[in-house]
């Protein structure tokens, strides 16, 4: 099954709140739309570092209850890709996953790999929701849990306090 996903972009606005804006690619130029948000709504762009990723994934994962799927980074290495998917694939336990999170951060830390976009699933009730969110600060949301979800990724981005 296809879901269709919104997309929105965060955003920081002068007192450093956090708010997403509706973004979509078929219509919207991508530096004209931020330049846009900025001379409208004094809203400045906000970068999901790695970091903030990887808060993302331990919270959507431990709290929400949703499996990570996939992890894409920057630098385009077949090796590292297969070596993490590997990982992501076998998180059935709290120590893999912890041992992931770790990759992830010395990856970020010692070789300033920086994580690109992360996939997220969840199943419940034989529905689906998909997540993805990108380091440009670009989430996807199936339509059906936009609402539901999109705030706690604010909540958990505003709560990380490292994107100032």
């Amino acid at each position: 099954m296809n879901l269709k996903l919104k997309e929105a972009k965060i955003f920081k606005d002068t007192s450093n709140k956090l708010t997403f804006v509706n973004y979509n690619p078929d219509t919207d130029d991508y530096f004209n739309f931020i330049a846009e948000q900025y001379n409208k709504r004094q809203l400045n762009q906000v970068i999901i570092t790695s970091n903030i990723m990887i808060i993302l994934i331990f919270s959507l994962v431990d709290k929400y209850k949703f499996c990570l799927e996939r992890v894409e980074f920057m630098n385009d290495d077949d090796t590292l890709d297969n070596e993490i998917q590997n990982l992501v694939n076998n998180i059935n336990n709290e120590e893999n996953f912890i041992f992931l999170l770790h990759k992830l951060l010395l990856l970020s830390y010692e070789q300033s790999i920086d994580i690109l976009k992360i996939h997220l699933k969840k199943r419940y009730e034989h529905k689906s929701t998909q997540i993805k969110i990108q380091a440009n600060g670009i989430f996807f949301i199936d339509k059906s849990n936009f609402d539901k979800y999109s705030q706690k990724i604010l909540d958990i981005v505003s709560d990380s306090k490292v994107y100032y």
